[in-house]
């Protein structure tokens, strides 16, 4: 009995097996009884079980035959929707059509979306239709529109989703339902393709896999208006492509494309139709044989006055046509093309990548096809473009096309003899007599490190480029003045130069050293060899470049170089003393570059003549004299910028003041002319 207590009837059981389970207990209970104690339940409780089990197998029954007569009826409805009855379905189901009699009389029509808050209500009359979606489901709109108004064959694809709202206050005319649904699916993200008369709404990312119809032409009337999306090859005649290009850009809609092919001189056009057909009315306006005078290459010769055809061609080669004489239009990199729909056929989208939008920008300035050639016989340039582009390129010559500034070069390369007071350097004697080290001299600024940091102890053991001052008050130059006077200072050169700006000046005073550089021997045993000569003495190279402000930036090398001996094949040995510097100066500032310290010794023997001469015994009748002779070349350079040809005048003039020796020559000169 135990287990028959915890007997459990199945939900979907049969009664019959229910019964003949009861009767077989009923017999068996008295033999049960005698072999087992008596329970603490009577029998009575069982029936009980056997009857709840018995009514809720019933009941069970009952409920899957109400299901089953529900989805039933659902079928029986879906079967009369498909005849044209009006039907209300939720989760992606198609909306119910339109009565005839409510399309014909106009009457409104209201219905509940699929959340019971959307609403559509929809009114066809004799001038167009009124839409009115508030927050109605995508797929209930496309049901309104090409099911019930348009009545067009379709299929959706389950996975588009998305909610609509959207209203006209006046009809929309039937010829412009399609662009109009068109924009309204695009936002959110539904695209329709159209084949055969049977339309198919998708997610845009899936029209890409879908083909699109191409046409050629430029006629406005030969589109077809049907809300559609398309590619149209457009032939220009007198215009150039590119230019073409430039204007239909900006009028070009969100997601349509404009693909310029120079070979042909055709665009290609991916775009709904109906903007197509705009486009193509602006090309006819500007496709013009007027206009190819002003598309069509001509030759140009610019004459310049003052920079070097050679140097602007090469600025403009490097700004129009990115350094090469020939301007080549780049080959468009791979792109993603997504197709985009609009009304019944598909516009073409171009995505482009990251990789082909920075090529973009590489792209020239000017038309494919530029040239330009420097001549420099005549010192002209030579240009093949367009008139509209040879007016870009003028104006760039013009800015470039000018009197370049000019910077005097003003120079004194003396030669100080170190000795007395002066033994340590100019520099120590500057800074020992002037207080240069802490309290600078009136009119003398330090530029080099060497000038703020100066230790007497360790003059000896400095060489090379020690100091580099700017002698405002001409300081230098006088004390260089004073030791004139007492012969311990000789000029090397005076040299004055022009310069143009941002151009090396150089300037050489010494002698050409031959040097043997190779020897070699014939197969007739002649030995021939290479000789190359190099410069000794003072070199001096000045850079300078003037700012904005009338500032001078001097870029200063200062060399050194003399015999010292002799080596191997007796070639000489050259000494070599090189300093660089760079210093900002005001016109007409004075900088003065000291410390290349040159020391010669000298041995002389003196003594009785002849026997002075005996070996071994001659040091008795005469001595050795050892004279160290040291010397330190200081260099003076005075900038003076000129602007104008006026201001060079007067910067010769007064250079020959200076020179009053020639100023006489040239007075003669003159008057022996006149």
């Amino acid at each position: 009995m135990d287990r028959l207590k915890s007997f459990k009837v199945p939900m979907k059981a049969n009664v019959r097996p229910l019964i003949l389970i009861l009767f077989l207990c009923l017999i068996f209970q008295p033999s049960l009884s005698k072999a087992q104690p008596p329970i603490a339940q009577p029998p009575m409780n069982l029936m009980n079980l056997l009857k709840e089990r018995l009514k809720a197998a019933e009941e069970a029954r009952k409920k899957r035959e109400a299901e089953e007569g529900k989805q039933k009826s659902v079928q029986d409805e879906g079967a009369k929707a498909k005849e044209g009855e009006v039907q209300a379905v939720p989760q992606n189901r198609p909306v119910p059509q339109p009565t005839e009699s409510d399309l014909k009389t106009g009457a409104a029509r209201e219905k509940a979306g699929p959340s019971g808050k959307g609403k559509i209500e929809n009114k066809v009359t004799a001038q167009g239709v009124s839409f009115y979606f508030d927050d109605a489901d995508v797929f209930e709109v496309i049901n309104a529109v090409f099911g019930e108004i348009l009545k067009v064959n379709y299929i959706i694809d389950p996975r588009i989703s998305g909610r609509v709202n959207f209203r006209t206050t006046t009809p929309i005319p039937n010829e412009d339902i399609l662009p109009v649904m068109e924009i309204i699916l695009r936002l959110d993200g539904v695209g329709v393709l159209e084949e055969g008369g049977l339309y198919r709404f998708v997610p845009l990312p899936e029209i890409s896999k879908e083909p699109i119809p191409i046409k050629f032409g430029n006629n406005p009337d030969e589109v077809g208006m049907k809300g559609v999306s398309i590619v149209q090859i457009v032939p220009l005649t007198y215009i150039a492509s590119d230019e073409m290009l430039k204007i239909l850009n900006p009028l070009i809609t969100r997601g349509g494309m404009i693909v310029d092919i120079p070979l042909r001189n055709y665009l290609m056009i991916a775009d709904t139709d109906a903007n197509v057909k705009r486009l193509l009315q602006v090309v006819k306006i500007f496709d013009r044989k007027e206009v190819q005078s002003v598309s069509k290459p001509k030759v140009y010769v610019y004459p310049l006055q003052n920079a070097k055809a050679d140097h602007v061609a090469k600025i403009l080669q490097e700004i129009f046509l990115g350094g090469s004489k020939t301007l080549q239009k780049k080959k468009p990199k791979k792109t993603t093309r997504v197709f985009r729909t609009s009304g019944r056929e598909i516009n073409t989208r171009k995505t482009l990548s990251k990789r082909n939008a920075t090529s973009s920008l590489e792209e020239p300035l000017v038309t494919p096809g530029t040239k330009i050639f420097p001549d420099e016989i005549t010192n002209s340039l030579i240009i093949l473009t367009t008139p509209r582009d040879y007016a870009i390129i003028d104006e760039v010559v013009k800015k470039i096309d000018i009197v370049p500034r000019q910077v005097l070069i003003e120079a004194l390369i003396a030669e100080v003899t170190l000795k007395d007071e002066l033994k340590f350097g100019i520099e120590w004697f500057l800074k020992s007599h002037f207080k240069l080290g802490n309290t600078p001299l009136t009119g003398v600024n330090a530029v080099g490190e060497s000038l703020k940091s100066f230790d007497p102890a360790n003059i000896l053991g400095q060489s090379g480029f020690t100091f580099a001052a700017i002698d405002t008050a001409q300081v230098v130059r006088g004390l260089l003045q004073t030791l004139a006077t007492e012969q311990k200072v000789k000029v090397i050169a005076s040299p004055h130069i022009m310069v143009s700006d941002n151009r090396e000046a150089r300037i050489q005073v010494g002698d050409q050293i031959p040097v043997q550089t190779s020897q070699s021997e014939t197969s007739a045993g002649t030995l021939v060899t290479s000789i190359q000569y190099r410069d000794t003495g003072a070199t001096l190279k000045v850079k300078p470049q003037i700012n904005e402000s009338g500032l001078v930036s001097l870029e200063i090398t200062q060399e050194l170089s003399f015999v010292t001996g002799t080596g191997v094949q007796d070639n000489p040995i050259i000494s070599n003393r090189t300093a660089e510097t760079s210093v900002v100066v005001q016109d007409g500032q004075t900088i003065v570059i000291g410390g290349l310290i040159r020391e010669n010794r000298d041995s002389s023997r003196t003594g009785i003549p002849i026997l002075k001469d005996i070996p071994i015994l001659g040091f008795l009748f005469g001595s050795t004299e050892t004279s160290v002779n040291r010397t330190e070349l200081i260099v003076l350079i005075t900038p003076h910028v000129v602007k104008s040809i006026s201001e060079a005048k007067k910067v010769t003039d007064e250079f020959r003041k200076k020179m009053k020796g020639v100023d006489n020559i040239w007075k003669e000169d003159k008057q022996k002319v006149s």
